[in-house]
């Protein structure tokens, strides 16, 4: 299990980069004109993959009702979260297989993991509700889909999706992973209490 969490990192940190990559292309919209796309960014946009998930924060497509907030670093920071839970629980059950008595404390803390790993929302700063959508594996599965660049004329926005999409299946594996700890963690309890 160690060795596949491992192979799961590398991939998602590599893809995660890749979007941290995007994202700094464009921070800021402010030098765009309305009606045009941002020329601030290094990539082509008529033909370029990666100019969609720049485009989403141009404010052509904000109009047209597009995703307002930096889709690429959004997705960079679910994609370190989801990691933060899933090797916390990794470390947290392997700690209790050594130490059995640690079992009942360790399927309360994968049972948040798993709603962490899925769901995750920082307060930073703390409010009362949420003021805006979070990055998470739950938030992206709804927006991820076929007509995401729908607005865009761009080419490459096809590989666009499909990078969206693999990532997404890496975040679900990294669900998978989490629920498989805690069905682990499950029968250890059942072995350890007969």
């Amino acid at each position: 299990m160690g060795a596949f969490l491992c192979c799961l990192t590398i991939v998602n940190v590599t893809m995660g980069s890749m979007y941290s990559n995007i994202g700094g292309a464009c921070l800021s919209t402010a030098t765009c004109k309305a009606g045009e796309p941002c020329k601030m960014c290094e990539y082509d946009i008529g033909s370029d993959w990666q100019a969609c998930m720049v485009m989403t924060n141009n404010p052509v497509t904000q109009q047209a009702g597009k995703m307002v907030s930096n889709f690429a670093t959004s997705m960079a920071f679910m994609g370190q979260a989801t990691l933060v839970y899933t090797w916390l629980g990794f470390v947290v059950l392997f700690r209790s297989l050594c130490h059995y008595e640690w079992l009942p404390s360790t399927i309360a803390f994968l049972l948040y993991a798993v709603v962490g790993v899925v769901a995750y929302y920082a307060f930073n700063p703390f409010l009362p509700l949420p003021h805006q959508t979070p990055p998470t594996v739950a938030s992206m599965s709804v927006y991820i889909r076929e007509d995401m660049y729908d607005q865009l004329d761009n080419t490459g926005c096809d590989t666009a999706y499909h990078f969206n999409l693999w990532f997404l299946i890496v975040q679900y594996t990294s669900v998978g992973v989490v629920v498989l700890l805690l069905i682990i963690a499950f029968k250890a309890t059942l072995i350890w209490m007969r």
